[in-house]
């Protein structure tokens, strides 16, 4: 019982029994069935678009992709019917939804027949497509998480609890779980390329990277430091320097070059224009970034071209991931190395064009690994973790996602020791202070509906999480500067 006293939080002490050298070899078993019990549980919710006609939402663009690329050659998967969901990630998602509708088509073919299945809702298929999530990270996520951790020589208490931390992640869960994605066979692909990267081997890291961004083009939110990184490391070593450069063309060839090979050039740029749709503007929705709170004193689309935004958002961005890059450069260390990524992803969240409220997973990512690195670290991930779920807010309450939201958000906390901020004084009233503005949201959105300011309580979100994601981006300029 003492040995259990001295344990911080409560999964410390729920974990410790386990994590003995006569139980090492139960610690993985454990972490696979938690995971897949916090992911099942979730995802018995509602999800995006559930029972909306006609374009229903997120689950229903997946699906109708399982769907097209069965029934369709690889050379018009990406132009056809774009008014209902049309392709617009790259290829990779391409293979993995067609690799996916084969499966379900042999289960149930009238799942995925070509357009008289959109809007399908049985039971049948809604249990197909939540396992479909759970197989992706099975394969990809949860294996490169594992990777990641035994980079850490800690106690197996530490490692096992911070995998555990990472694994139950609740903005993670609730979007691809809850809302319906698979965002998180990106952010495995990321941890994959982060753990080679870490252990030397740069041509699995750029391979692993290339398939994180031919999965989604948020992928490139990394791109800056993975570049900086893999240059320092070989630039003095020009035979290692071409191989990588071999290895990187060769990935992008394998993902990329059958649309070239089916559709010739007009197939490829077709893959690049969806991938990138400058004409949808700025942002989408209200999303916690620079523009959106610059919007709402100053209407930005009305006063700017959207050109001149472009560039805006460029330049911007450009100068956010300028220091990561070059800090990681000079010092291609494993530490700097999270921090930079980190820095550089949040850098392209607050600043860069098209950003949605989902893509604060992306920072999230290697922001959340850092736990692996240093415990000095806990409040602020923490903290910035807890203001990513409640940006995430107005999103998932339309998806009908209330209850997932709260049980899942407090019991991580809860179970992680999330809620104390060990940092001066400063900055635990700055923390506090975010908690009560998230508190005070929470608690007069349902009683103070403006009839006149209909976006008023998501506008406010939007405020609150972006206050607090770029203090986050600053203090990890001040880590980098120190590290």
């Amino acid at each position: 019982m003492k040995q259990l006293e001295k344990h911080k939080t409560p999964l410390e002490r729920i974990v410790a029994p386990l994590a003995t050298q006569s139980n090492a070899h139960l610690v993985v078993p454990a972490i696979l069935v938690v995971a897949y019990m916090a992911r099942l549980a979730v995802s018995f919710g509602s999800y995006s678009g559930q029972g909306v006609s006609p374009m229903h939402g997120d689950f229903e663009a997946q699906r109708h992709w399982l769907e097209l690329t069965q029934h369709l050659p690889m050379r018009e998967w990406y132009f056809y019917d774009l008014q209902y969901w049309g392709l617009d990630y790259p290829p990779l998602t391409a293979f993995h939804s067609y690799a996916l509708g084969k499966i379900g088509s042999l289960l149930n073919e009238d799942w995925f027949t070509l357009d008289t299945s959109r809007g399908i809702e049985t039971y049948g298929v809604k249990l197909f497509m939540r396992h479909s999530v759970i197989a992706s990270e099975l394969l990809t996520y949860i294996p490169a998480v594992l990777l990641f951790s035994s980079l850490n020589k800690d106690t197996v208490l530490h490692r096992t609890v911070t995998t555990l931390t990472v694994l139950l992640q609740p903005a993670v869960l609730l979007i691809d779980h809850g809302h319906f994605q698979y965002n998180t066979v990106m952010l495995g692909l990321m941890t994959a390329s982060l753990y080679f990267m870490m252990q030397g081997k740069v041509n699995l890291a750029a391979g692993a990277y290339v398939a994180c961004l031919a999965f989604k083009q948020m992928g490139l939110y990394y791109a800056p430091v993975v570049f900086a990184y893999l240059l320092s490391v070989t630039y003095q070593q020009p035979h290692r320097f071409v191989l990588l450069g071999m290895t990187t063309v060769a990935a992008f060839a394998l993902f990329f070059g059958p649309f070239l090979l089916v559709g010739g050039v007009s197939g490829l740029q077709q893959v690049i224009i969806r991938m990138f749709p400058f004409g949808r503007g700025l942002f989408e929705d209200k999303v916690a970034n620079l523009w959106c709170a610059i919007n709402v004193v100053y209407k930005l689309k009305a006063h700017i071209k959207g050109e001149t935004l472009q560039r805006m958002s460029l330049l911007f961005t450009l100068l956010g991931v300028l220091p990561a890059s070059i800090k990681v450069f000079l010092k291609p260390q494993p530490k700097v190395l999270l921090l930079a990524t980190s820095s550089c992803a949040w850098a392209f969240f607050l600043f860069s064009f098209q950003v949605h409220e989902k893509s604060v997973l992306l920072p999230l990512l290697p922001t959340t690994l850092l736990l692996y690195s240093s415990h000095l670290y806990k409040s602020w991930i923490g903290y910035i973790n807890i203001v990513a779920i409640f940006s995430l807010w107005p999103l998932l309450n339309k998806d009908g996602l209330g209850l997932q939201y709260a049980v899942l958000s407090l019991l991580w906390i809860w179970l992680c020791g999330f809620g104390q901020s060990t940092e001066s004084m400063p900055i635990r009233a700055f923390h506090y202070a975010t908690y009560l503005a998230m508190v005070a949201c929470h608690a007069l959105e349902p009683f103070f509906a403006v009839s006149h300011l209909p976006d008023l309580w998501t506008v406010a979100n939007a405020l609150v999480s972006f206050g607090a994601f770029a203090a986050f981006y600053l203090w990890t300029l001040y880590q980098l500067l120190l590290s």
